[in-house]
């Protein structure tokens, strides 16, 4: 059985500290993940990587998180 699967993503960007000495802040960073993103196949039950009991597969859950980090 062939399929692809995109199953997690990090990003993040921290603004660099000679803009943050203005406004007297340490560290500031911004994050976004995702997991169980995407699969691509040809399957047409819930999760092609079940190889035991089919009738206990349950679909993926996809779940996304933002955050920010503040140093003062």
């Amino acid at each position: 059985m062939n399929y692809m699967r995109l199953k997690n993503i990090q990003l993040g960007y921290s603004l660099p500290e000679r803009l943050l000495e203005k406004v007297k802040i340490t560290s500031f960073r911004v994050f976004g993940s995702t997991e169980n993103l995407a699969t691509i196949t040809k399957y047409r039950g819930l999760d092609p990587e079940i190889q035991a009991n089919r009738s206990n597969a349950y679909p993926l859950t996809k779940s996304y998180s933002v955050g920010v980090n503040v140093g003062f």
